[in-house]
């Protein structure tokens, strides 16, 4: 996402147009799912995959066009038949592709290339979940035209107006409640009683992932490193200035050197993981017993099992034996990682992040060979659709 970002920021910098390719429908086995987007550039350069590289030459051909025009459009790659040999793609999937060609020319049509650039900065950046909406198909395209953008359920809202913003806002917040993102065709109330029938996209952005850290002993630098190669927010805290440093923690977005017996204010919710690896038994207690009181996505512990049932032990009975809510503990990780045989500190750090992705996607860890069925679980869409007018 941040090299989307960057991406359309050079080319706003420098005029240069470009366009945003998004995968707004599929349909069985496909390399990517709904919501996937890659950059087409002037020159030839794409950033980012909607495939395995199999339809991104072909894109690009209708990107050109695209550019050239300021038209989005729409494309269908339909590789469920042999026919897609006959095209010379191969791609070998066994599924089909919606894409949404978005123009960025901000030479030519500032206005809307204003309007892409700042949704897509809230998504690279966004504190909250909130919904990209853009309008794909419109029965009257002069009162509401394809490639309408608006960002909403965010504490700023960017992008045009839409007609009808009460029932998009609804279905926009439907998809984020299911954690989805589709089309949906909408009934709205026009000038004069007259129906508009309009086609949305409905890209439900989640925010950035984020990490707490607490320790910042030699073993959460790689951890670090691996959770910001992930573009993960990460919030690293410790007792020890000279531990929590910049210097040690370059990549890291915050940095808290809190007193020794105490827990700093801290911005945790259902989506964010905490690793405690302090290497120090009070400083651990205190870190387990307040961040057992909070409803996050992940909570893991370093340090072997009978170490964290000493620690469980110490707290429970701190607390007279109230006892540890089982929906908590649910999302509580000891000992920490998965079990792939890790050494070193790198391969540790990768145990833990690879764990806490198994807790946020629900799945299982195992290899894939062992997997039944698609890799990619593709669900039906929340509402109906029906095909798009284009395709290729």
């Amino acid at each position: 996402m941040l090299d989307l970002l960057k991406g359309l920021e050079e080319c706003w910098s420098s005029g240069r147009p470009a366009v945003l390719a998004t995968i707004i429908d599929t349909q069985g086995s496909t390399y990517r799912g709904v919501g996937a987007q890659c950059l087409i550039l002037e020159d030839g350069r794409i950033i980012g995959t909607v495939s395995g590289g199999c339809v991104e030459g072909d894109i690009y051909e209708h990107a050109r066009e695209v550019m050239q025009s300021g038209v989005p459009r729409t494309l269908q790659y339909d590789f469920r038949g042999s026919g897609d040999l006959l095209w010379g793609l191969g791609v070998g999937c066994n599924g089909s592709l919606t894409i949404w060609l978005a123009p960025f020319h901000p030479a030519t049509y500032p206005a809307q290339a204003k309007q892409l650039l700042q949704v897509m900065r809230l998504h690279a950046a966004s504190p909250r979940s909130f919904s990209i909406v853009t309008v794909i198909q419109s029965s009257d395209a002069a009162a509401l035209s394809p490639g309408t953008l608006v960002a909403l359920g965010h504490d700023r809202e960017e992008g045009g107006a839409l007609h009808g913003w009460g029932e998009i806002a609804e279905r926009a917040a439907q998809y984020r409640a299911a954690g989805r993102s589709g089309l949906a065709w909408i009934d709205l109330s026009g000038s004069g009683g007259k129906t508009i029938r309009v086609q949305c996209f409905f890209h439900t952005v989640r925010r950035v992932p984020r990490l707490v850290i607490f320790g910042a002993g030699p073993d959460a630098i790689p951890l670090v490193r691996g959770a910001k190669l992930l573009q993960w927010h990460v919030t690293v805290v410790d007792h020890r200035p000279a531990f929590a440093a910049t210097d040690r923690f370059p990549d890291a977005d915050e940095i808290i050197v809190a007193p020794m017996g105490t827990v700093p204010p801290l911005d945790v919710d259902e989506e964010t993981n905490v690793v405690i690896m302090t290497h120090h038994f009070e400083q651990d207690q205190l870190f387990l017993a307040e961040m057992l009181t909070r409803t996050i996505a992940y909570l893991g512990i370093l340090g072997p099992r009978a170490r964290t049932e000493k620690l469980l032990e110490k707290i429970e009975s701190n607390r007279k034996a109230i006892g540890l809510h089982p929906l908590k503990m649910k999302a509580f990780h000891s000992p920490v990682g998965l079990d792939i045989g890790a050494e070193t500190p790198e391969e540790i750090a990768f145990s833990i992040l690879s764990e806490m992705i198994c807790a946020r996607t629900r799945r299982s860890g195992m290899p894939l060979r062992l997997r039944k069925g698609p890799i990619h679980e593709r669900t039906g869409d929340l509402f109906s659709s029906v095909p798009m007018k284009e395709s290729v």
